[in-house]
């Protein structure tokens, strides 16, 4: 019988393969397998040497996993471009900058996160200041 936690102590065995991990790879009766985590199937991390080394092993895996694939990451960049054009055609923009900052600034955004973007330099500062 598979175990379905992993030891927390040095001298308690770690199972090889988790029983979540067990049903997922196993057939249901519908015959599809369900899926299991997308950073889950890279290595195996249950029969690492330590937890510590089975955690950075894993959170490697979930970072490759979810990292924006270049449609993401090209689509991303044209929709700044298409902000930093439309300032650059208003005359009270002209001179503003722009940049991103948030997830997408540290690469860490999902296909669904949004692009946040600040906008300096367009005088609105000095007066808010006043």
């Amino acid at each position: 019988m598979a175990l379905d936690f992993i030891a927390l102590l040095p001298d308690e065995e770690i199972p090889e393969t988790p029983a979540a991990c067990e049903a997922a790879a196993s057939s249901s009766d519908t015959g599809e397998q369900p899926a299991p985590d997308a950073w889950s199937i890279t290595r195996a991390h249950f029969g690492a040497d330590s937890l510590e080394l089975a955690l950075h092993e894993e959170l490697l895996d979930f970072a490759e996993a979810f990292r924006p694939t270049r449609a993401e990451s090209a689509m991303r960049e044209a929709a700044v471009e298409r902000v930093v054009s439309l300032l650059a055609s208003l005359p009270s923009f002209a001179s503003a900058s722009v940049r991103p900052f948030g997830s997408y600034a540290t690469g860490l955004c999902l296909p669904s996160s949004d692009v946040d973007l600040a906008v300096f330099g367009t005088g609105f500062e000095s007066k808010v200041q006043q």
